[in-house]
């Protein structure tokens, strides 16, 4: 088989190097000093993550949801900071860690990239 075909690791790091973004998906997002300030006070276990889409989603849905598709040992916990952004906290460094190395994510289609 070979390694560049959709199936196994290899192909999966095959189509993610050829990952690019759009020049719309390339602008920084400002998520506020208030954000910001909440990550620093939680730590290192934090990141902060904003819904790129116009439809706004509350806290409860996008953990649900998230939490589904992360499969982390415990909840994190969400909290509104503006709309469709969040500070993301994780019971464990563990947990993020290996949030963070599956990054980005799709929600409900719409590409959602966090900010650490």
């Amino acid at each position: 088989m070979d390694e560049n075909s959709s199936g196994g690791m290899k192909g999966l790091e095959a189509q993610w190097g050829k990952l690019r973004l759009s020049e719309e998906e390339k602008v920084i997002v400002d998520v506020g000093e208030e954000a910001e300030e909440e990550v620093w006070e939680q730590g290192e276990r934090s990141v902060i993550g904003k819904i790129c889409m116009e439809r706004l989603i509350g806290s409860e849905i996008i953990s649900l949801t998230m939490g589904k598709i992360w499969r982390i040992n415990k909840p994190a916990e969400f909290r509104e900071v503006g709309d469709n952004k969040f500070v993301v906290i994780f019971r464990s460094l563990t947990d993020k860690l290996l949030v963070m190395d599956g990054r980005p994510w799709l929600f409900d289609t719409i590409f959602c990239t966090p900010r650490v």
